[in-house]
């Protein structure tokens, strides 16, 4: 099998695993605080969808991901590094802080994420310029050695996101009870709250 095959096949099931785990991350598990953050954001002028917000930010995090591809062309075991701009975004989308107002996550953000990123091109540059240089990897269809790498990778920067983002169970159960008062269901609200 070609390497550029093999490369290929390797970054579609990169490309694969980020867009699955980033929609049902969003979708599943951060859906109630992205519609909190929309409607203080938006001074309740509008509604957050959760399907829809979830499609549309998967897919900008992807088309992100592929415009850092075009610039970095890492094929090999760096591939899954040109992810890490899309999950630093999506890290500090759903970063809201859960005992404060919504502009207090720009108190952190707003001279970490450049310097994160400032530090991840340093880095992505000087690994381009060794690609040439890695030795080969044992190559058998999905065995592949550059396969399982690069979702190890991947698996490390979701790990970033879980660490960094808001994981607070109790503000996670009242955006979920404050989405369904919202949404004028009143007898699920206070099913959870009885859970709570």
């Amino acid at each position: 099998m070609p390497m550029e095959i093999k490369n290929r096949s390797m970054r579609i099931c990169c490309a694969i695993t980020f867009c699955v785990f980033t929609f049902c991350y969003l979708y599943f598990y951060q859906t109630d605080i992205l519609s909190y953050t929309q409607l203080v954001a938006s001074n309740g002028q509008t509604h957050y969808v959760s399907w829809l917000g979830a499609g549309l930010i998967t897919f900008v995090l992807q088309l992100l991901q592929v415009c850092v591809y075009s610039v970095l062309k890492l094929n090999k075991r760096g591939h899954a590094s040109t992810y890490f701009p899309s999950i630093l975004f999506l890290t500090i989308l759903t970063s809201i802080n859960s005992n404060g107002p919504i502009s207090t996550i720009w108190d952190t953000w707003i001279w970490l994420a450049p310097l994160l990123l400032v530090l991840y091109f340093i880095i992505a540059f000087s690994m381009r310029r060794y690609e040439p240089y890695e030795p080969e990897l044992r190559n058998v269809g999905f065995a592949s050695q550059l396969l399982w790498i690069n979702l190890g990778i991947m698996n490390l920067l979701f790990l970033m996101v879980g660490l960094y983002s808001n994981s607070d169970r109790i503000f996670h159960e009242k955006m979920k009870i404050e989405s369904l008062v919202l949404n004028r269901q009143y007898n699920s609200a206070l099913r959870n709250i009885q859970r709570m």
